[in-house]
């Protein structure tokens, strides 16, 4: 199944215009065929993914152990999630683990199919701190607070550090894909030389230009896209094709879980 070609059109294609699903709207010169394409980005963006094996096998494959049974689950009408109430749960919010976790590896999937445990449970709570702002004036603030609960495989490692994440907005991303490296590179700033407030620097590393994530850590949509689904949802890709998703070494009977090449 091509699934990143058309969910890549799909994320070129949105805009915004003033109705409900503002952020979900093709763009209007689009031609017949661009818009026939970005539909079927979109249906494979809300699709309901199931484990293997399942009567429908184009949309089977989910897990073993993940996040969200589709793309549409943590970016509502494709716009920015939201993190949970104190002691409520929400899609939106997912830990990554830095550096991958030897056990969990590198996310932390709180779902899991039938016959498979999930790595654990999220917890955020909020410290309240107050801050002088001027003489005899003060703001508080709230400092969030994640946790992970009955974590199933025990405590992390030492060196794994909790980096929660929350869904962002997903319209428009290919125009971005389609600026030019060095129109991006004449736009930084890193030592502000212009004096307002921002250092801007370019994600480069080894010859590659990052664009996609919270810290623009993948080079296309198609990397973005092939990540998400690996960690997200457990679906492999011609990126990543690792048909487990992000079961670790340590997490055999999560390996040898059905997928979607299931027989």
């Amino acid at each position: 199944m091509r699934i990143l070609p058309a969910l890549a059109i799909f994320l070129w294609s949105t805009a915004a215009t003033a109705k409900p699903d503002a952020f979900s709207q093709p763009l209007p010169f689009l031609s017949d065929h661009e818009r026939a394409t970005v539909h079927l980005g979109n249906s494979l963006f809300r699709k309901s993914w199931r484990a293997a094996p399942s009567e429908t096998s184009a949309s089977d494959g989910l897990g073993p152990i993940y996040n969200a049974r589709s793309c549409a689950d943590c970016h509502f009408r494709d716009g920015r999630g939201r993190p949970p109430k104190p002691g409520g749960n929400s899609l939106s919010l997912i830990l990554q683990l830095a550096p991958p976790d030897p056990i969990y590896g590198s996310q932390l999937q709180t779902n899991a199919i039938d016959g498979h445990k999930p790595e654990g449970r999220v917890s955020l709570t909020y410290e309240e701190h107050t801050f002088p702002v001027t003489a005899g004036k003060a703001i508080k603030l709230r400092k969030p607070v994640y946790r992970i609960v009955d974590p199933a495989y025990g405590p992390l490692a030492a060196q794994t550090k909790i980096d929660p994440r929350i869904a962002p907005p997903i319209f428009g991303l290919g125009l971005l894909e389609a600026i030019d490296p060095d129109d991006i590179r004449a736009g930084a700033d890193p030592n502000d030389r212009n004096g307002d407030g921002i250092s801007g620097r370019v994600a480069e590393k080894d010859g590659v230009f990052g664009r996609f994530g919270w810290k623009a850590a993948a080079p296309s949509i198609a990397a973005q896209n092939a990540k998400a689904l690996s960690l997200d949802i457990g679906i492999a890709s011609r990126l990543l094709p690792a048909l487990w998703g992000d079961c670790t070494i340590a997490q055999q009977k999560c390996r040898t879980g059905p997928h979607g090449d299931s027989e």
